[in-house]
């Protein structure tokens, strides 16, 4: 995921990006991927 406004969560907590490549996501874990658009 390359886009700047894009946010990563697991179990409520917010990844920093330079530390996705190395998260493991476990069975159970909660996933949040949150992209913010903008809009009127």
């Amino acid at each position: 995921i390359n886009a700047p406004q894009v946010a990563v969560a697991i179990n409520g907590e917010v990844l920093p990006r330079d530390s996705w490549s190395q998260t493991e996501v476990r069975a159970g874990d909660t996933v949040e991927v949150v992209r913010a658009v903008g809009g009127g």
